[in-house]
């Protein structure tokens, strides 16, 4: 969790603080600003053409899971550059790139399909009946239903 906040908060903050000291502090909130156009524009149109090549795959009948990691990757990236800081927006550079995207894709599916378990599967023991709720204070109407099932 400390390596998060770092990454998210902590780092970005001294990469801007050494760039509005390297060039100038109107040109990093340009910069920044930039980046985070970069970024919404890139969410929305290459997620929507993901999204319709996905649809696309989904109507012939395929499974669209190429479509859907390069949607997710390509949103990621676009996170990334919306986020401010010049690292996370090299970070975001490096997720465009179709081969490193690939590779992150084939690492993630391999991650977690390995850590999915089967919902419906259970590993406890399962007693099916049916009760009748008893309350002592009907001692008599016990005897009563007793005396009638025998």
């Amino acid at each position: 969790m400390r390596g998060f906040l770092l990454f998210v908060v902590l780092l970005p903050v001294f990469d801007l603080a050494l760039m509005g000291h390297l060039i100038g502090f109107w040109n990093t909130i340009f910069l920044v600003l930039g980046s985070a156009v970069i970024g919404f524009a890139l969410i929305r149109y290459q997620g929507i053409a993901a999204l319709n090549a996905g649809r696309a795959k989904l109507a012939a009948g395929q499974m669209p899971l190429s479509e859907m990691t390069t949607g997710l990757f390509l949103a990621f990236a676009g996170v990334l550059f919306i986020h401010p800081g010049f690292i996370t927006d090299l970070l975001g550079l490096i997720c465009l790139i179709p081969g490193v995207r690939q590779l992150m894709a084939s690492w993630a599916l391999v991650r977690f399909s390995k850590g999915g378990r089967n919902p419906f599967e259970s590993q406890e023991t399962i007693l099916e009946g049916e009760f009748e709720e008893v309350r002592p204070r009907d001692a008599a109407h016990i005897e009563q239903h007793e005396s009638k099932k025998n």
